[in-house]
């Protein structure tokens, strides 16, 4: 099992990069039908634990949550 901790405070400073180095997300470049479609993909359970929702765009968290709703390997925990 995977687990990923998403900060929202470090990514609004770069969320570009913050999204790449967390998921190993080859070359992203913040396209946001992107991410879904690389996370969609992952065949490995992973757990993503997210703190300071308030400081994310809205956009990447309900991406995040439809990711976990739709894949059968990712659960999104929010604190």
């Amino acid at each position: 099992m995977k687990y990923i901790d998403i900060n929202g405070k470090l990514i609004r400073k770069d969320p570009i990069y913050y999204i790449q180095d967390l998921f190993n997300f080859p070359e992203y470049d913040g396209d946001i039908d992107r991410l879904y479609e690389f996370l969609i993909k992952i065949e490995e359970e992973t757990t993503i634990h997210i703190i300071n929702t308030g400081c994310m765009t809205p956009l990447l968290f309900e991406v995040l949550k439809k990711v976990s709703d739709k894949s059968k390997y990712i659960s999104v925990e929010v604190d």
